[in-house]
């Protein structure tokens, strides 16, 4: 249960890195690099 829960949490993490680098910054999707700003 514990796994389960910090995997989805990653996945999750990194889907909104991915979509606030795509419609708000227009940055390229896998920039995960970057810092927000």
């Amino acid at each position: 249960e514990g796994f389960r829960t910090r995997v989805l949490a990653k996945i999750t993490a990194l889907t909104m890195v991915q979509y606030i680098n795509k419609f708000i910054f227009q940055r390229p999707i896998n920039n995960i690099k970057n810092q927000i700003i």
